[in-house]
């Protein structure tokens, strides 16, 4: 996308745009674990890009999906800034993804604009579960070998429950449980580079038999 070239083969006055600003600086696992944020040039470059794309291209109904502090920033304000500026209808709020077939918790901070008519948020269903997502491929999954803690974790949970489809997750950092039933949807996954090596995320699943 370019601004600078009137944005060349792209439709005027489309249905639907869309855009999804890098989220690297506003991220809280990425600013928590590498020491950095703050927004920065290329954020507001950005944001006045966006700003300009709807501007040109007059979409009916424009959308902005990304991380919740960006809620916070100068960029998003740029953004809404100028979709109020051109008459469009504005609606934005952080939702679980999981709440809309997402098998993970996954908050995202979700803006609707239309102009001509008014497009709600979307009402969220019931939190879909991650055993449901991939339980056709537990067949095809090796035999996990648990890391003494979350042994541990395991057996705390069979001390007091049934036994059932469990997630056991990494332990270490998070104080989110250790472990997740299947009706329920995941821990966010984070992306491998925003960890070490030694510390990526790992998301197994374990079947227990009675």
């Amino acid at each position: 996308m370019s601004a600078r070239s009137g944005f060349l083969g792209f439709p005027r006055r489309p249905d639907y745009l869309h855009a999804s600003p890098v989220c690297a600086n506003f991220s809280q696992a990425h600013t928590a674990k590498a020491g950095k944020g703050g927004e920065t040039s290329d954020d507001l470059t950005a944001a006045i890009t966006v700003a300009e794309a709807f501007r040109q291209l007059q979409p009916r109904v424009f959308t902005v999906e990304n991380v919740p502090r960006y809620q916070n920033s100068q960029s998003f304000s740029i953004i809404l800034d100028a979709l109020e500026s051109l008459g469009y209808h504005v609606n934005y709020s952080v939702v679980n993804m999981a709440d809309f077939g997402l098998p993970q918790a996954r908050r995202r901070l979700v803006l609707v604009a239309s102009r001509g008519f008014h497009v709600a948020l979307p009402l969220g269903t019931a939190p879909c579960g991650w055993y449901e997502a991939i339980v056709h491929l537990i067949p095809t999954m090796t035999d996990s070998q648990l890391l003494p803690k979350q042994q541990q974790a395991l057996e705390k949970f069979l001390a007091e429950n049934a036994p059932t489809p469990l997630l056991i997750e990494r332990v270490g950092g998070r104080k989110l449980p250790k472990y997740k039933p299947g009706s329920q949807p995941a821990n966010t996954i984070l992306r491998w580079r925003e960890r070490p090596p030694e510390a990526i995320p790992l998301h197994r699943s374990q079947r227990l038999q009675p």
